[in-house]
């Protein structure tokens, strides 16, 4: 039995493309695709493992740089007590707190344009280097700040239990 045709599977292991899968995490692969009446699964190596180890919180949400802003305006709209951002990567990375500076940068100031140094921490990165030599088209996906209007919103499955995917909501921000 295959996957569950009302799914958009999105994801990679390592890296690398899952068989089976709908698309890569590579947001240029899915650019002007309607996910509209239809649930995104989303599976990577870091980041749905740091929104499952969370998922006691009242609210998760999956941001990245292509959706940055429109995070930074949903959470102004549910106006929570407190946002903690989850740094995935065991600090490998630098992109997890640029992103998370930057959504604050949303949060408490206008929406201007996205700032030099964000570039050059995200393009500089261990990461990028490793992504430019394998993977270009994502690396410019990486770099396409705000490129998304939506919201990636993670349902997670009550009583704690065992499950590898979160389910995200595509919500306009």
């Amino acid at each position: 039995m295959g996957p569950d045709p009302r799914h958009n599977l999105i994801g990679e292991d390592k890296g690398r493309e899952i068989p089976g899968f709908c698309y890569p995490n590579d947001h240029t692969s899915f650019r002007g695709v309607d996910f509209s009446g239809r649930k995104c699964v989303l599976k990577t190596s870091s980041g749905t493992k740091g929104l499952y180890a969370n998922k006691g919180a009242s609210h998760l949400i999956a941001a990245s740089f292509c959706n940055a802003r429109a995070t930074a305006h949903y959470i102004k709209q549910i106006n929570p007590e407190t946002v903690s951002f989850i740094i995935t990567n065991n600090f490998k990375s630098s992109e997890d707190a640029a992103c998370a500076a930057l959504i604050c940068e949303y949060i408490f100031r206008e929406y201007g344009p996205v700032t030099t140094p964000y570039y050059d921490i995200v393009n500089g990165s261990r990461y990028a280097s490793e992504t430019k030599r394998n993977r270009t088209n994502e690396m410019q996906g990486i770099l396409n700040f705000n490129a998304f209007d939506f919201v990636m919103v993670a349902d997670v499955v009550p009583n704690g239990a065992d499950i590898s995917h979160l389910e995200l909501k595509r919500i306009a921000g």
